[in-house]
């Protein structure tokens, strides 16, 4: 069988990655929800807190704005390996 690893995106650490990537540029949530045209700050504050997580586009966006791939604004879950 293949030796394919799921990937499992963690949100805590995920948003934490995201969040700490903004503040280094010293984008505020405010600021990120102007460039992105998103209705509220919350939205940004769901992601810092790993509640949510950016949609694809925004995603791009980000990574576009940081000068990053998409693969790099995520923090992957370490993986247990299953005896089959």
């Amino acid at each position: 069988m293949h030796n394919f690893q799921f990937p499992v995106i963690d949100l805590r650490r995920t948003g934490e990655h995201l969040r700490d990537m903004l503040r280094e540029r010293n984008l505020s949530p405010k600021e990120v929800q102007q460039i992105l045209r998103i209705g509220s700050t919350q939205t940004i504050y769901d992601w810092y807190k790993g509640r949510t997580l950016p949609s694809l586009d925004n995603m791009v966006a980000i990574g576009r704005l940081l000068g990053c791939s998409v693969e790099e604004l995520l923090v992957f879950q370490a993986v247990e390996e299953k005896g089959e």
